[in-house]
């Protein structure tokens, strides 16, 4: 049994348009179009501790100057900084580990939660392999620009400076 193909892949297959407006699949069937999720800003989740919160402070700010934020995505934006809370909380006891079979189970740890880190930045289009997948508008003053607004670039230098 074939697996049901998701809208959004009918339609950039899509071989033209109905005469109401709709997409056609390969079939000349119509195809219609998910129902569209309610752009915002989610609240963050309360079993976050400091270090995951202070991710989601740094990085729910610029999701939503992008314009990408849903409200369902508290549940992914949530994982993404509880794993950076990992990270923090393996890396503190690495540090302090008392011998070296401790600081290495800690190594341990922290690989792993890095990976699990890096896997939840990219599905977020948070790396800059993966920026394309948020979708940010290019500004149309600046050809060398890579989206950021001007004067908001990452590095924190404006386009004169950079």
């Amino acid at each position: 049994m074939n697996a049901k193909i998701p809208p959004a892949i009918k339609i950039l297959r899509s071989t033209g348009m109905t005469k109401d407006g709709q997409y056609k699949d390969s079939g000349g069937r119509p195809v219609q179009p998910p129902p569209p999720l309610r752009e915002g800003i989610p609240s963050s989740p309360n079993h976050l501790d400091e270090d995951g919160q202070a991710y989601w402070n740094a990085v729910v700010p610029e999701l939503a100057a992008a314009g990408i934020l849903r409200l369902v995505d508290q549940g992914a934006l949530g994982e993404l900084c509880a794993c950076y809370s990992l990270v923090r909380g393996a890396e503190r006891h690495r540090r302090a580990a008392a011998n070296q079979d401790d600081e290495l189970k800690w190594w341990r740890q922290e690989i792993a939660a890095h990976q699990e880190l890096r896997h939840r930045q990219v599905e977020m289009g948070l790396t800059p392999s993966a920026e394309g997948k948020i979708g940010r508008p290019a500004v149309a003053d600046n050809p060398f620009n890579s989206g950021w607004p001007t004067g908001a670039s990452p590095t924190g230098l404006g386009d004169d400076q950079e």
